[in-house]
C-alpha cells in the first residue's frame, strides 16, 4: 500500500487545491491533513481498518483514492466531486474549511465504496 499512499498523498492535495481554486478563484497549495482524511473515513460508508492510528487511516484513504484514480475516476472527476461539495460552503476560516474538506472527501469515499473498489482493495 506504500506506493499507492505516497501517490495518493500528492493526488489528494492536488485535487483539493484545484477544487478550492475553482470555487473561490484563489490558489492555496493545500496539504490535506491525516485528521481530515480520518474524519472523512469515519463519516463515509467505507469500513475503517481495525487497530490503526490517525496516520495509518490517512495512508489508507490516500491509497484508496489513488487506487480509484484512472480505474474509476479521472483527476477531473475527483476535482468535480470535491468542488461540488465545496460549493456554497464557507471556506474562509480554517475551521470551516476543515469541515468542508471532511464532508467533500467523505462524499468521494462514498462514491468509491458504492463502486465496490474499497472491498476489492481489501482482498489484495
Amino acid at each position: 500500500m506504500g506506493g499507492h499512499s505516497t501517490f495518493g498523498d500528492v493526488l489528494v492535495n492536488y485535487v483539493c487545491s484545484v477544487a478550492k481554486l475553482r470555487v473561490t478563484g484563489l490558489y492555496d497549495g493545500i496539504k490535506v491533513s491525516n485528521h481530515v482524511l480520518m474524519q472523512a473515513l469515519n463519516h463515509s460508508k467505507v469500513a475503517s481498518p481495525p487497530r490503526t492510528d490517525k496516520h495509518q487511516k490517512g495512508d489508507f484513504v490516500e491509497a484508496l483514492i489513488a487506487g480509484a484514480w484512472g480505474s474509476l475516476f479521472s483527476t477531473d472527476d475527483m476535482i468535480d466531486i470535491i468542488s461540488s461539495s465545496f460549493e456554497g460552503k464557507d471556506l474562509s476560516t480554517r475551521e470551516s474549511f476543515i469541515d468542508a474538506q471532511i464532508k467533500a472527501f467523505s462524499v468521494l469515499l462514498d462514491r468509491i465504496h458504492d463502486s465496490g473498489l474499497d472491498t476489492e482493495q481489501r482482498r489484495l
